[in-house]
């Protein structure tokens, strides 16, 4: 088939390869809702062991009061915390407020504990905040780090027990959903880290923003009860050493945020899987568009290798997989690009393929029609679909005395030894995808074979001999064998309509036939023509030059004897 060419599959590749670096730099609508859904099949991060949560959640207002807590209530779970060996605690709540700071609470603040502070980025905020105090001294700012307009800060005596500070900004995409923070923010001069990078301190520079990929469900997050670790009823061999997070999933602390995942996700639940990437030194990255475009070059080049061939409608599949791979599970979702690219060039492979179909239908239903009388000029010719081969390699088996042998014998048993020479001839050739065409006098097969050439000979001789012993066990032994294998261009043609049949046409398959009479005439059980290029070896041999009818020069043939078939 003309679209399935390895310079057109090349050029394919080629073009999806365009296609992915273009949607690399500008994503098209719906494309990041399309890389959610492949994000999804992703399994999540196991929990780092390091990492614990502790919820806020309705069973702990239930037992201890609503939201917001007394601040002497927070300094005992901070307490609490801390004497258990919790070596660090972020706090995914907002300090921020105008209740007064008991010394209780003062007292247990310490440079163990980040607090969570936000930035105000959103320019259609009338009269951004500037609330608290700027942390003192500055942290310099990045020129990358994007300016907040507003702030809602901790009060100075917060800062003063050395609590460090991380923002919970949500930087919301075109649809309304969060799926990535600003690693780093700049406010009042300072540079203020999200609150898992804050916490995270890896050893590795981390990149400009931090994705929300790989999301598990809001609920199936392992967590610990603050009201459990208030009543004592946790073991401190789960919070010894580890570094907890704590923040609320209850509905009426009001902090839910839509993600891909869901609608309502808590905030809790983005800091969880964000902190759990960094503690696992794989925070995700977005993929270059040039990263993508040769991924999806290289995912897509080998199906012009013909073994490959039946995998091509999984090409686009194959193609975000390897970016998945590429990425070690670890990338932004950013997957669509390939699968996008590949499913278009792959759309207009067969595009291509449907055009040339119906140009080369046209052209062959004109030069028929030349040919026709006038009063059969107007008759349909849609069922003509012409599939040219330029250089096709054609092996044609003949029975001989099968017209006389079945005459002696019940129909039945003549297809049925048809049908087993059939599977005979193309079961070697089977993982080559070959095509079968019987012809209407039952005993001439004729086979396209895109087979390894240099084999070609090997396997007429084993098929020649295997063949001959299969007629013998069938109770056919009237019947021999002949195989001619010759090479040239041709034509495919399905003619007729309801039901259509394929035929192939030709000068090639005309001298092939020929060549089945050529191995009565001269006792031979195959031959191979010279225009096949080819030179087997023994135990073929050299009969010489021969002239086909209808061709301006001598082929020369090689022959099989085996057992001479009867003439």
């Amino acid at each position: 088939m003309a679209a399935l060419t390895p310079t057109r599959q090349l050029l394919a590749a080629a073009l999806a390869a365009l296609l992915a670096l273009i949607l690399g730099h500008h994503p098209l609508p719906g494309q990041q809702r399309l890389a959610d859904h492949l994000d999804a099949l992703l399994p999540p991060l196991p929990p780092h062991p390091q990492l614990v949560v502790i919820d806020i959640d309705e069973r702990s207002l239930a037992t201890l009061g609503p939201w917001p807590w007394p601040r002497e209530l927070q300094a005992q779970l901070i307490t609490k915390l801390r004497a258990a060996g919790v070596q660090k605690q972020i706090w995914d709540i907002l300090w921020t407020d105008d209740r007064p700071l008991p010394p209780p609470f003062l007292n247990a603040l310490g440079p163990d504990i980040t607090a969570a502070t936000l930035l105000i980025l959103d320019p259609n905020v009338p009269s951004p905040p500037h609330e608290g105090a700027p942390p003192n001294p500055p942290t310099p700012c990045a020129p990358s780090d994007p300016q907040a307009l507003g702030y809602r800060f901790p009060p100075r005596p917060l800062l003063e027990r050395g609590v460090a500070l991380g923002h919970i900004t949500p930087t919301f995409d075109s649809d309304g959903l969060l799926r990535r923070l600003p690693t780093y923010l700049c406010a009042a001069q300072s540079r203020i880290p999200a609150l898992a990078a804050a916490a995270a301190a890896p050893a590795a520079p981390l990149p400009e923003t931090l994705y929300l990929v790989r999301q598990r469900p809001p609920a199936a997050w392992p967590v610990l009860p603050a009201d459990l670790i208030l009543a004592d009823a946790v073991s401190p061999a789960r919070l010894n050493g580890r570094i907890a997070l704590i923040g609320s999933t209850a509905l009426g602390v009001a902090d839910r945020i839509p993600t891909p995942r869901s609608p309502t996700t808590p905030g809790l639940a983005v800091h969880a899987e964000i902190l759990n990437a960094l503690l696992h030194q794989t925070p995700p990255s977005p993929s270059h568009p040039y990263h993508l475009a040769l991924l999806t070059f290289f995912a897509l080049a080998p199906f012009a290798y013909r073994p490959l061939r039946p995998l091509l409608p999984l090409a686009p599949l194959l193609a975000a997989a390897g970016e998945l791979l590429a990425a070690h599970l670890s990338v932004a979702p950013l997957t669509a690009a390939p699968l996008l690219a590949s499913a278009a060039a792959l759309a207009l492979l067969g595009l291509t393929a449907a055009i040339v179909t119906v140009r080369e239908r046209r052209q062959l239903a004109a030069q028929l029609a030349a040919l026709l009388p006038p009063p059969l000029r107007a008759a349909p010719l849609k069922s003509v679909e012409p599939l040219p081969r330029d250089d096709a390699w054609l092996l044609a088996l003949e029975l001989r005395n099968f017209d006389h042998w079945r005459t002696a014998h019940d129909l039945r048993q003549p297809l049925l030894v048809a049908e087993a020479v059939a599977h005979a001839l193309t079961a070697p050739f089977a993982a080559d995808d070959p095509l079968l065409f019987p012809q209407p006098n039952g005993r001439t097969l004729l086979l396209l074979t895109p087979a390894d050439p240099a084999t070609l000979p090997a396997r007429m001789v084993t098929l020649a001999d295997q063949l001959q012993a299969a007629l013998d066990a069938l109770d056919a032994a009237q019947l021999t064998v002949a195989l001619a294998l010759h090479r040239g261009p041709l034509l495919i043609g399905r003619l007729g309509h309801r039901p259509a049949t394929w035929h192939l046409l030709g000068p090639t398959v005309e001298e092939a036939q020929a060549l089945l009479t050529l191995c009565a005439d001269w006792a031979q059980r195959a031959l191979i023509t010279s225009a096949t290029q080819l030179t087997p070896p023994p135990p073929w041999r050299d009969l010489g030059p021969c002239l086909l009818p209808d061709r301006a020069a001598p082929l020369t043939l090689y022959g099989y004897p085996g057992s001479a078939p009867a003439p």
